[in-house]
């Protein structure tokens, strides 16, 4: 029975004597001690034709497609493609006979995620390929979902920054809104911390923009030292952010902006930004040295 609680599988095999032996192998996974490492029970429904498979894999409610190439209602690499058209999210592994071993390689060479010669087929080698390509898929979900994140801070990364950014500007520009760019760097030519140190006050950054800069306001790490942020709004005031990060070290900030009907472009406020934080860079930086 399908549940998001189970690992739902979508078995495809026309020929009832190759879809037995699937059968029987599956159900031999979910009694052997191999099945215990996916944490999850198995469940599975079978389609037998090509047409029926591709309706119920692009409903999503299964995790992986056991997909046999010849069909009754289908033959060979073709098979795969119109799944594939049809259901371009869903892992499958491909099903095939030794004297046809070359079709699943064409077909991994096309984005499935693995293929099974059915003359050695037991559960040992099914449950490691299931578990294989869960796997994988998983990663690869968790991977796109945190693309564009900065790791360390979970901030955005440069690149997603000034993607975001730029259709900001452009949004802000046609409603006539006012824009601010934040412009943030530790004051220091030579940043000499211990990594504990140097994390510790990359963190703390992080948690401060988020403390004074909210949703939808853009926040980002774009390079180890440096951070920033732009608003958008019907009218605000710029926040000046100033403190000393753990290690002792200052953070400047420098800004540019513009008011609604007076637009500039992101490559232009980015320049001002830079300007502004470089020159209080220097001046924190020469009052530093001065003190000392």
């Amino acid at each position: 029975m399908l549940s998001p609680a189970n690992w739902n599988l979508l078995l495809v095999a026309s020929d009832p004597w190759d879809a037995g032996l699937l059968e029987e192998a599956l159900s031999e996974l979910e009694e052997n001690q191999y099945a215990r490492s996916f944490q999850r029970p198995i469940a599975w429904q079978r389609a037998e034709c090509l047409d029926d498979a591709r309706d119920l894999a692009a409903t999503g409610d299964y995790d992986v497609v056991l997909l046999d190439l010849h069909l009754s209602d289908s033959d060979g690499l073709h098979t795969y493609l119109r799944l594939k058209a049809k259901a371009p999210d869903v892992p499958v592994i491909i099903l095939i006979d030794r004297k046809s071993e070359d079709l699943g390689v064409a077909a991994m060479r096309e984005g499935a995620q693995d293929y099974l010669v059915k003359e050695d087929l037991d559960c040992q080698p099914l449950g490691r390929s299931i578990r294989y390509v869960m796997e994988r898929h998983q990663h690869a979900l968790a991977s796109a979902a945190n693309a564009g994140i900065d790791k360390l801070t979970g901030l955005l990364d440069a690149s997603e920054f000034l993607h975001r950014a730029g259709y900001a500007v452009d949004l802000a520009m046609q409603l006539r809104l006012n824009v601010s760019l934040t412009l943030l760097e530790i004051a220091a030519d030579d940043y000499q911390a211990t990594p504990s140190d140097r994390t510790l006050d990359v963190l703390e950054i992080a948690d401060r923009m988020r403390s004074i800069f909210e949703h939808p306001d853009l926040v980002a790490r774009i390079s180890p030292l440096r951070y920033a942020a732009l608003r958008v709004a019907p009218s605000s005031e710029p926040p000046s952010p100033s403190w000393v990060t753990p290690s002792g070290i200052p953070v400047v900030h420098g800004h540019s902006g513009f008011e609604a009907g007076l637009p500039r472009q992101l490559s232009v406020l980015m320049a001002e930004a830079e300007k502004a934080l470089c020159e209080n860079k220097l001046q924190t930086m020469d009052s530093l040295n001065r003190h000392d």
